[in-house]
C-alpha cells in the first residue's frame, strides 16, 4: 500500500536500513534518558490535539445506522405497524402512553442535501444518548436528493429505542414526504402537504431536470411500499407518490366487507378472477398524469396521517408530553465535521500531517511539524468521532502505532517488525475511524471503504514524491530542501565569521573532497549550536550535522565526525585533552 510505502520513506529518511539509532550507529545497546524524553514528547504532541476536543463530543462511540439501500422486503414492527401503534398505546387514533412522557426534537427544514442529512443523522445520534419515549422530527422541506432521502428514511424506520414522530407543519414533499413515510406516526397541520414523490433526473441534451423515466424510478416505488408496509400505511397510495401512472382504488371484499385501497396490478394480484374484490370509488387525488399530493385532513382520511394538530403545543398534549422537549438545533459544529468527513478533505488532512511529520523527523525536535501533524491527525478523528463512525479504540489503535513507530526510530535499531506494525496500526485505525461497520456489508459502506482507502493512498503518493523531491540532487550537491533552507549562505554573518575565526586543520587531517564518507573521523567545529541538528565547519566548508545520542552541543566546540547518514554528519563532542 502506498501509505505503508510513505511511512517507509518518511522514516527511512531518518534510519537507513541497517542503521542503529536514527543519530548514532556506533552508540551502545542502552539509550540515553534524552531519547527517550524526545520519543515521549512526540507522542504527546500527536496525541495532545484531539485530546483537548474530544470531550466535545459524544461520551461513546455510537455508530450512525448503515447509509444502506433500503430494504426491499422490510417486514412490519409487530409493535409499530399495521394499526397497532405500540404496546402502551390504547386506541391507535392517538397512541397516547399511560403517564407523560418526555420528548426530543429534531428539525428538517429546506432542501434535503448532503449537510442537511448529515446533521440531522448527528443529532438523531445525539438524541439517543437522551433515551427519551418519544424522538418527534419536525418536517417542513420541499425534498431534495434521493439518496440522502432514502438514508434519511431507513435511519428513522429502523429506530427502536424510543417511538418516530414526524410533524409536519407546512409541506413534507418529495424526499421530505419519504422521510416521513419511515417515522411510526405522522401528523400533520390540516392544511399542510404530503407526497409528490416525484423523481428528477438531469437530461444532459436538454441541458435541464426532466421526470425520470419508469426505469429509474422503479426501485423507488418499492423503497415506497416497502417503508409503507412495515408502518402499516396504504402501499398503493405509496406508489401513487413516485408513479403518475398509477390509479388507487377503494375497494371492498364481497365476502367479510373489508375495506382497502388497492392499485390495478394489487388487484389483479389479489383476484385474478375478479371474484372477491370489487371497486367502490377512484381515489381522486391519484388520477392519471399526477403525483399523490395530499392535505393533512385527507391524508388522516386516507390513513397516510395519524392525526392532525393545529399547532406544536397540540402535538404535545396529544402525546402527553409533559416537561418541554430538548430541541436539539443545527450548528455550526454540523456543517464543520461534514466538510472535514468530505474524502477530499481527509486526503489533504492526511497529506499535511504526513508532511509535517516528515519535517519533524528530519529536524528532531519538537517543534512547529510535530504541532501541525498531531492537529491534523486530530481534527480527523475528532470529525469522525463527531460523526459516529470514529470511537475510543481507533484512537487508542492509532497512539499505539505511533508508540511503536517512535520505539523503532528512537529505541529498537534498525526499520524491521516494531515499526512495520507500528505502521500497520496507523493505517488500520485511519480507515476504521471512517467506517460504521468493520466488515463492508452494503454498496454504501463499500464507497465509503473506497474512499478512505483512495484518500490514504493519494496522500502516501504525495508524500513519496515530496520525500524524493526534497532528496533530489540540485547543482552543487544540494537537496532541493537545502538548497531552499538549510544551506547557508556566504553572507550569514554567524557562519562567516565562524569559518574565519577557524583554526588551520592539522596536516595530518587534510580536507577530503571524494565524498561525504571521506569526513569520518574527522575534526570540525560547530558552526552553530547542535539542538540536536546544526552545522558543523569541517574540511573547510560547513555540512549539516546531528549530534550523536540526540545530545546539545554549544557552538565553537571540538567535535568528531562519527559517521554519514541521511544527508548529514553524525558528530559526537570531543572530551578537553
Amino acid at each position: 500500500m502506498v501509505a505503508g510505502t510513505a511511512c517507509a520513506v518518511i522514516f527511512g529518511q531518518v534510519l537507513p536500513p541497517g542503521s542503529g539509532s536514527v543519530v548514532n550507529a556506533t552508540s551502545s545497546s542502552q539509550a540515553p534518558m534524552a531519547r527517550w524524553l524526545h520519543a515521549l514528547l512526540m507522542v504527546w504532541a500527536i496525541t495532545t490535539a484531539w485530546g483537548f476536543v474530544f470531550p466535545f463530543g459524544p461520551s461513546e462511540a455510537n455508530a450512525a445506522p448503515p447509509l444502506a439501500m433500503l430494504a426491499q422486503d422490510a417486514p412490519a414492527d409487530e409493535n409499530k405497524g399495521d394499526g397497532d401503534r405500540g404496546p402502551d398505546a390504547p386506541a391507535p387514533a392517538d397512541g397516547n402512553k399511560a403517564g407523560p412522557r418526555t420528548a426530543v426534537v429534531v428539525g428538517l427544514n429546506g432542501p434535503i442535501d448532503e449537510l442537511a442529512s448529515f446533521s440531522l443523522r448527528r443529532r438523531i445520534e445525539l438524541a439517543k444518548e437522551r433515551n427519551p419515549d418519544l424522538l418527534i422530527v419536525r418536517i417542513d422541506s420541499p425534498g431534495g436528493l434521493l439518496l440522502e432521502s432514502e438514508h434519511l428514511a431507513v435511519l428513522l424506520r429502523d429506530i427502536d429505542w424510543a417511538r418516530t414522530v414526524a410533524f409536519i407543519s407546512n409541506r413534507a414533499l418529495s424526499g421530505a414526504a419519504m422521510t416521513a413515510m419511515g417515522c411510526d406516526d405522522i401528523v400533520m397541520t390540516p392544511h399542510a402537504r404530503l407526497g409528490d414523490v416525484g423523481v428528477m433526473a438531469f437530461d444532459p441534451m436538454a441541458e435541464a431536470f426532466r421526470f425520470a423515466p419508469q426505469k429509474l424510478f422503479s426501485d423507488v416505488v418499492i423503497t415506497m411500499r416497502a417503508l409503507a408496509e412495515a408502518k402499516g400505511r396504504p402501499p398503493a397510495l405509496a406508489e401513487a407518490m413516485v408513479d403518475r401512472n398509477v390509479e388507487v382504488f377503494r375497494v371492498r371484499n364481497r365476502d367479510t366487507g373489508e375495506l382497502a385501497l388497492m392499485t390495478e396490478k394489487d388487484l389483479a394480484a389479489a383476484d385474478p378472477q375478479g371474484n372477491r374484490w370489487e371497486k367502490i370509488n377512484l381515489i381522486v387525488e391519484s388520477q392519471e398524469d399526477r403525483f399523490l399530493d395530499v392535505t393533512g385532513t385527507r391524508a388522516v382520511e386516507l390513513g397516510l396521517a395519524d392525526a392532525t394538530v393545529n399547532n406544536f403545543d397540540e402535538l404535545l398534549q396529544r402525546y402527553q408530553v409533559a416537561d418541554p422537549p430538548e430541541v436539539i438545533e443545527q450548528t455550526w459544529i454540523d456543517s464543520l465535521v461534514y466538510y472535514l468527513n468530505l474524502p477530499w478533505v481527509t486526503g489533504l488532512l492526511f497529506v499535511i500531517g504526513l508532511v509535517a511529520l516528515y519535517f519533524e523527523l528530519q529536524m528532531p525536535g519538537i517543534g512547529a511539524g510535530a504541532v501541525i501533524s498531531g492537529l491534523c491527525f486530530g481534527l480527523y478523528f475528532w470529525s469522525h468521532w463527531m460523526g459516529g463512525t470514529s470511537g475510543w479504540l481507533e484512537v487508542v489503535i492509532f497512539a499505539a502505532g505511533v508508540i511503536f513507530v517512535l520505539l523503532e526510530i528512537f529505541v529498537i535499531p534498525g526499520f524491521g517488525i516494531t515499526g512495520f506494525a507500528g505502521a500497520l496500526l496507523i493505517v488500520a485505525s485511519l480507515i476504521m475511524a471512517s467506517q460504521r461497520v468493520t466488515i463492508p456489508k452494503t454498496q454504501i459502506d463499500l464507497i465509503s471503504l473506497r474512499n478512505t482507502v483512495l484518500s490514504l493512498v493519494v496522500a502516501g503518493a504525495a508524500v513519496v514524491g515530496f520525500a524524493i523531491l526534497t532528496r533530489k540532487r540540485l547543482e552543487g550537491g544540494r537537496s532541493m530542501f537545502q538548497k531552499l533552507i538549510l544551506a547557508p549562505t556566504e553572507a550569514d554573518p554567524e557562519l562567516s565569521s565562524t569559518a574565519s575565526e577557524q583554526p588551520a586543520q592539522p596536516a595530518s587531517e587534510p580536507a577530503r573532497e571524494a565524498g561525504p564518507e571521506t569526513l569520518v573521523g574527522a575534526i570540525g567545529t560547530t558552526a552553530t549550536a547542535l539542538r540536536p541538528t546544526g552545522k558543523v565547519f569541517v574540511a573547510g566548508r560547513n555540512v549539516d550535522a546531528v549530534a550523536a545520542d540526540s545530545e546539545f552541543i554549544e557552538r565553537g566546540c571540538r567535535v568528531r565526525i562519527e559517521a554519514f547518514q541521511t544527508n548529514r554528519y553524525v558528530v559526537r563532542e570531543e572530551e578537553p585533552a
